[in-house]
């Protein structure tokens, strides 16, 4: 729709020429319960899928589709829009909006390499939890191990995200 694409051009047009980007979670109409769009806004050369979609497959979600439009600005960088197909399992306790903000906050910190991309972040959508809280479980699983525990981080990730509310009480107790 033609107030979308203004939106989408505001949003262009606000991000510097150096590669930033914007992101927009958003719930498309006659959608599905778990099922969400992202929007990725770019400027510069074209995002790769290969770097895209392993950050979001580590964030909890499945990626279904994408539709990538390239914007010529006559004089200026070109830019990108790509708009992806998520599916995922929400958390009945956590509100749409709240879910749109965690996930945008913790894939641009990813993205800008402020946070790791590793199953960790999928408790933002599964347990609410910002991307610095994931760090912090993070934090705990990589001391575990230099500490001679003998599970693997990949298996701590499985656990917490398998069992939402111990990563919840994780987070309280320290």
């Amino acid at each position: 729709p033609a107030t979308a694409a203004v939106e989408d051009l505001h949003r262009l047009e606000a991000l510097d020429d150096d590669g930033d980007i914007d992101l927009s979670l958003y719930v498309p109409e006659g959608a599905d319960e778990g099922e969400r769009r992202l929007k990725l806004f770019h400027v510069g050369d074209p995002v790769s899928l290969s770097v895209v979609l392993p950050r979001l497959q580590e964030m909890g979600v499945e990626v279904v589709d994408e539709r990538p439009y390239e914007i010529q600005r006559p004089g200026r960088t070109r830019a990108w829009v790509y708009d992806f197909g998520l599916r995922y399992q929400p958390s009945g306790e956590l509100p749409v909006d709240d879910a749109r903000v965690l996930f945008e906050d913790a894939f641009a910190a990813v993205w800008a390499g402020n946070a790791e991309s590793d199953g960790f972040n999928a408790l933002v959508l599964r347990a609410g939890l910002t991307w610095r809280q994931a760090m912090v479980l993070r934090a705990y699983a990589k001391y575990l191990r230099q500490g001679g525990a003998t599970f693997s981080q990949a298996y701590i990730q499985e656990c917490l995200v398998s069992n939402v509310p111990i990563a919840r009480m994780l987070i309280r107790l320290f």
